[in-house]
C-alpha cells in the first residue's frame, strides 16, 4: 500500500524539529541554568553554544524565546570541534553520531556525563528512553558501548540499512518486487541493481541501487560483516580487524557493487550529495535509507504511491537491521590538559568543572 502522507521532512522541517529538541534542555535541571553569560551584567541573557547544521533565523528566535537565553550556533565542522576542544573551549551542545562519536571522545574523557541530570529531572528520565539511546552509553573502566554513563540522547533512530524501492520502476523493468517481510541476500540485492540500472551512451542515467547507508562505507562493512556472523571491531573497540572472513566478504561485495556501477559509490558519488533528490526525479531505484526517509517520500504524494520499504538484505544467515547512527546531542567537556582528541594518548586528564553542565539540544539532517 502507498506511503501515507506526511509532513515533507525537508530541510526546513529537519532543522526546526532541531530547534524544539533545544526545549529539552528545560528538563534537565541546571544544565542550561549552568552556563554563564560572560558579560558580568546583572539580569543579562546567558548564551548556549550549539555546534549543528545552520538553523534558520525564526527556528532560532522561537527556541531563545523558550529558553530565555540567546543561542549561538556554530556550524558543525569535526575539524573546528577538536580544534575548539584543545583550545579549551568547547561548545556547550553538539550534534553527533553515537554510534562512533561516544566511543571516540568519551575515552578521552571530552564529553559530560548526564546522569546526575537526569536523576534530577521531572520530565525525562532513563527507563522512558528506547534502547537505541545506549548507543550513547559508554563504560571507559570496560571500554565497552551501550553500557556506563550516559553522554546524549538520541533525536531519532532508525533501522538504516531497510531500503526503499520504486515500484514503477521495478514494473517497468518486469521484476518482481521484494519481500516487505522476508530479506533478500546481497548477492540477490546487487543482481537486482544490475537489472534496473539504465545507460546511456555508456553513463549511467538511472541507478539501480543506492547500497551506502547512513554513515559511509564502514556502516556498510559493520552491518555486512555483522550479517555474515563476524565484527570489525574488538571487544573493547580498540582496534578494527579487516581480515576475517566476514569482513573480506563484505568488502568484496562492496568492490563488486562499485565495479558494477549501479549507484553511487566513494570512486562515483552521487552528484546530487544524497537519495532523496535523485529518487524523486525517478533516476533511483532502490535507496539504502531507514525508516526517516520515508518523511520525505510522504511528501510527495507521487512518489509516495510507487514507494516500498523492505527489509535490510542479508550477506550471510545473521539477520541484522541495524540502527548507524541515532543522532543526537551530547556535551563536550573542557579538559585540563591540552591533549587534541586525534592525541593518541588514551583519554585525557579530568574535565574541570565551569561550564560542563550541557543540556541535550538540537538535531541535523543526514
Amino acid at each position: 500500500m502507498p506511503v501515507a502522507p506526511r509532513g515533507s521532512l525537508d530541510r526546513r522541517r529537519f532543522l526546526a524539529a532541531s530547534a524544539g529538541a533545544a526545549l529539552t534542555a528545560a528538563a534537565l535541571p541546571g544544565c542550561a541554568s549552568s552556563v554563564d553569560s560572560g558579560s558580568g551584567a546583572k539580569g543579562a541573557k546567558e548564551t548556549l553554544t550549539i555546534m549543528d547544521v545552520a538553523w534558520e533565523k525564526k527556528d532560532q528566535q522561537k527556541v531563545e524565546q523558550e529558553l530565555g537565553m540567546n543561542l549561538d550556533i556554530v556550524t558543525y565542522d569535526i575539524t573546528k570541534l577538536n580544534a575548539m576542544l584543545a583550545g579549551n573551549n568547547p561548545p556547550d551542545v553538539v550534534r553527533g553520531i553515537g554510534a562512533t562519536d561516544v566511543p571516540y571522545f568519551a575515552a578521552r574523557d571530552l564529553m559530560t556525563d548526564l546522569d546526575s541530570y537526569f536523576a534530577k529531572s521531572d520530565v525525562l528520565k532513563p527507563s522512558d528512553l528506547a534502547p537505541a539511546n545506549d548507543v550513547w552509553r559508554y563504560d571507559s573502566e570496560t571500554k565497552k558501548q551501550g553500557t556506563g554513563p550516559r553522554y546524549g540522547m538520541a533525536k531519532d533512530y532508525s533501522q538504516d540499512c531497510m531500503f526503499w524501492y520504486r515500484t514503477d520502476l521495478f514494473e517497468a523493468a518486469e521484476l518482481e518486487l521484494p519481500s516487505d517481510t522476508e530479506p533478500l541476500s546481497c548477492d540477490e540485492w546487487l543482481d537486482l541493481g544490475k537489472r534496473l540500472v539504465k545507460r546511456r551512451l555508456g553513463k549511467v542515467k538511472v541507478y539501480g541501487l543506492s547500497a551506502g547507508t547512513l554513515g559511509g562505507p564502514l556502516t556498510t562493512f559493520m552491518w555486512m560483516t555483522a550479517s555474515a556472523g563476524g565484527s570489525l571491531f574488538a571487544d573493547d573497540l580498540a582496534t578494527v580487524d579487516f581480515s576475517s572472513p566476514e569482513a573480506l566478504k563484505a568488502l568484496q561485495w562492496y568492490l563488486d557493487y562499485a565495479k558494477a556501477d549501479i549507484g553511487p559509490s566513494v570512486v562515483n558519488p552521487n552528484p546530487d550529495g544524497w537519495d532523496w533528490p535523485t529518487y524523486q526525479a525517478n533516476r533511483m531505484a532502490m535507496a539504502t535509507d531507514g525508516y526517516w526517509f520515508g518523511g520525505t517520500i510522504g511528501g510527495d504524494a507521487k512518489i509516495a504511491e510507487v514507494s516500498r520499504f523492505a527489509p535490510a538484505p542479508q550477506l550471510g544467515s545473521h539477520r541484522v537491521s541495524p540502527a548507524s547512527a541515532a543522532p543526537a546531542t551530547g556535551s563536550p567537556r573542557r579538559p585540563r590538559t591540552r591533549t587534541p582528541p586525534g592525541s593518541t594518548s588514551s583519554t585525557t586528564s579530568p574535565a574541570s568543572s565551569p561550564r560542563t553542565a550541557r543540556p541535550p539540544a538540537g538535531a541535523s539532517p543526514p
